[in-house]
């Protein structure tokens, strides 16, 4: 699926499956990587 930021949120609030597993993908490394600093500043 080749989708655009807007189209990939309108599906994923129409609670379409592949969507939100796309968005998912597409960011979890990054999120991840901020959670993960985050957390060792906080310690």
């Amino acid at each position: 699926m080749n989708l655009t930021e807007e189209e990939l949120i309108r599906l994923c609030k129409k609670k379409n499956a592949k969507a939100q597993k796309l968005l998912f993908n597409k960011y979890y490394g990054i999120l991840l990587g901020i959670c993960v600093r985050y957390e060792s500043v906080n310690k």
